[in-house]
Parts: structure tokens; C-alpha cells; sequence
């Protein structure tokens, strides 16, 4: 039923489209239309700081569809519901959020987007999530974890709109030659809060609340087997500094970059890190860094399949009271186990083990540990 209700949604809309175009005289072998139907879906069992134990279902549904007019043009739609639980939050306290499925139970939009495509130029206008092009390593998106997707000195520190919300923004990525590409971007301020459990999209860059700007140059070597992203981020709107001393503009530094260590044949080893530092006057979270491996098809199966080993590791702004007081810890480091297994070209298997390691200020609690499995199921059509 609810993939019945987003297809009539999105045929609606797709059809809207195509109506418009035709009476702008674009012609209908100018159009094509594509979509992919992705659940993913995991049970976990995860223990708390008070050492009890609770199982947990989190599940996404999103649905892509790409109307392309012509080779350059194409509007792209995002429809997305989100169901379950929060246990980050309500379990375990973790900060980072140990699941990017975890959203608690929403529906509507996801990204929508109108995108201008050359071979060297891409610009998109609309709702985006950053985390699409900004913030990427493509190694870290094989885990679990939400830090290794987009880190927390970014997502805690200011409203960056990342799933399950979007923001307005403006994007463009630029392929200078084979070795620098360089992207930037400018996004709403404020990104499109859920209204009551309704996704909204947001068609306003609006300078009340201020604007995002980044700036992420990549330099890719050695035949595009290290490739390194060194990004700058700056919020325009007012935060309040932490020693109760008025407000600041936000701003940061990152470094990312993926590197393929060997391949034979099928098999290749992948080496990853993140890091993100701000300024700690108005800043919760002052540093993160994480780290991994993943291992292609070193197990030698029928299938394909994908080992990682990450850490990822955030530091608290402990220097200010507020600070203190609002999360009671110095650090939170995770290590996560996972393997995934391509069962077919529409399912894969992914079980995973996480241990978080909370560094409490005025306690001494148990660390939490998650045992999940997760499935990924893809239709395109």
C-alpha cells in the first residue's frame, strides 16, 4: 500500500512534468523518465548505558524518479517515508547516531531538484541534502554509523540540512581537469522542518535565519586512487558563544579522502578518513575525526561482498559550563564492524556490530553495543 501510494504520487507530479514540457514544444522523444524503489530495512538489538537490552526496528522507503529533457535538463524527485523508533536518542544517548536509518516516523519529500548537466559542469537548483555532494567519502557510505556519511561537528553545531531533511539551495560542481574538481554551494539557512510527521520541501533562501556557504576543492592523483576533499563551511547567521559573551558567525575546516591501497583482479583494499575542526567559541562539538577500511570481495564468495572496519571518534567542547551541563561528556568513540553481501542485483544482507565508548564527566556508565542486520532492497524501472 505504501508503495502503491507513492507511485501514484510521483506518477502524478512526473505526468504534471510532462504535460508542461509538451505545451513548452519539447517534443516527447526529448523525454525520459526513470525510477528506482529502494527499502532498507534493519532489526537491531542494542544494550544502554544502565546495561538493559531492547530490540528496535528502523526501516526507509524512498522512491527516485528522473524526468530528462533532453541530455543536458532533468527534474528530479525524491518521495521518502521513514518509520520506527529513535534509539540513539531514547536508548542510548549516543550523539553521533549509531543508525542513518534512524529519523522516528516520517513521510514526503526528499530531495527535488532541477539540474543542468555537462560533461565537466553540474549545477543543481532546489531542495538538496547536502550530504549528496558535500561532506562524501566513498568508502564511509559502506557503514552504518551516521558520522562516517556526514560528521557531527557539522550537523550538531548548526542547522545542516541532511535526511531526513532538505534544504533550498543552489550547487555546482566543476571538473577542471582529471586531477581538481571543485564544488560549491549555498543553501538555506534553516532547512525545511518537518511539519508534524510531513516532510515539506522549502523554496526560499531566506537571510533571516542566514546562508551556508561551501567551498570543497578535490584533488584526485595516481590515477584516481587518492582522491582528497579540503572544504570550508561558513553559517552566516547569528549563534550564541558559549562563554555567554553575544553571538558569532559560524564557520569550519574538513579534510576527507578516500585511497585505494590495492587491487587484483576483483579484490581491492580501501582506506578512508574524515576530519572536521571549528572554532570552539560557539561550538558544542570542536573536533571529530574518523577512520576505516573496506575490503572488496577478499572473502573470495559467489558473490559480492564488502567488509568494513571504522572508527569515528567526536570531541566535546568541555572548555564552557553550558557545554558540560547540556551533555555531561568528554568524548564518544565508535567502532563498528560490517559486512555486506550482494545476494542478488535487488537484495543485500548486512550484518553489523557497533561498540560506542561514552567518556562521562560525572559518571561512569556501561558502553553501549549494537548487534543489526540490515537489508537493502532496490527495484529500477
Amino acid at each position: 500500500m505504501i508503495a502503491s501510494l507513492i507511485s501514484n504520487a510521483r506518477l502524478t507530479l512526473i505526468g504534471f512534468w510532462a504535460m508542461c514540457f509538451t505545451q513548452l514544444g519539447l517534443a516527447q522523444d526529448t523525454l525520459k523518465f526513470e525510477n528506482q524503489f529502494e527499502y532498507t530495512v534493519e532489526a537491531l538489538n542494542v544494550s544502554t548505558p544502565f546495561g538493559e537490552k531492547h530490540t528496535e526496528f528502523l526501516g526507509k522507503i524512498l522512491n527516485q524518479s528522473t524526468l530528462s529533457l533532453g541530455s543536458k535538463h532533468s527534474l528530479n524527485l525524491g518521495l521518502m517515508i521513514v518509520h520506527d523508533n529513535m534509539p540513539s536518542a531514547l536508548r542510548v544517548g549516543d550523539l553521533q547516531t549509531f543508525s542513518n536509518l534512524e529519523a522516528g516516523n516520517l513521510y514526503g519529500f526528499n530531495e527535488l531538484y532541477y539540474q543542468f548537466k555537462t560533461e565537466n559542469l553540474t549545477i543543481k537548483v532546489g531542495g538538496q541534502d547536502i550530504n549528496t555532494d558535500f561532506f562524501v567519502t566513498e568508502n564511509g557510505l559502506l557503514f552504518a554509523h551516521s558520522s562516517m556519511g556526514i560528521d557531527p561537528v557539522a550537523t550538531v553545531n548548526m542547522p545542516t540540512p541532511t535526511y531526513p531533511f532538505t534544504g533550498f539551495s543552489v550547487s555546482a560542481n566543476w571538473n577542471i581537469n582529471k586531477t581538481l574538481g571543485l564544488r560549491v554551494g549555498v543553501f538555506d539557512g534553516q532547512f525545511a522542518n518537518a511539519r508534524n510527521k510531513f516532510l515539506p520541501v522549502s523554496w526560499t533562501l531566506s537571510g533571516n535565519q542566514g546562508f551556508l556557504y561551501l567551498l570543497e576543492p578535490e584533488v584526485r592523483l595516481f590515477k584516481n586512487r587518492l582522491i582528497t576533499k579540503v572544504g570550508a563551511y561558513h553559517h552566516s547567521g547569528f549563534f550564541p558563544k558559549k562563554d555567554a559573551g553575544g553571538r558569532g558567525k559560524f564557520w569550519g575546516f574538513y579534510n576527507i579522502s578516500d585511497l585505494k591501497l590495492s587491487e587484483i583482479g576483483q579484490e581491492s583494499i580501501h582506506f578512508y578518513y574524515q576530519i572536521n575542526a571549528t572554532s570552539k567559541a560557539l561550538s558544542d562539538l570542536d573536533l571529530y575525526y574518523g577512520l576505516g577500511f573496506r575490503f572488496v570481495n577478499v572473502l573470495r564468495l559467489q558473490k559480492e561482498n564488502e567488509l568494513g572496519i571504522g572508527l569515528a571518534h567526536a570531541s566535546i567542547n568541555t572548555d564552557f559550563p553550558s557545554v558540560r551541563n547540556q551533555y555531561d561528556i568528554h568524548s564518544e568513540t565508535v567502532l563498528e564492524i560490517n559486512w555486506k553481501v550482494q545476494i542478488n542485483n535487488k537484495i543485500a544482507l548486512q550484518p553489523y556490530f557497533q561498540y560506542i565508548n561514552i567518556k562521562e564527566i560525572d559518571t561512569d556508565l556501561k558502553e553501549p553495543v549494537v548487534f543489526a542486520l540490515r537489508a537493502y532492497f532496490n527495484l529500477e524501472y
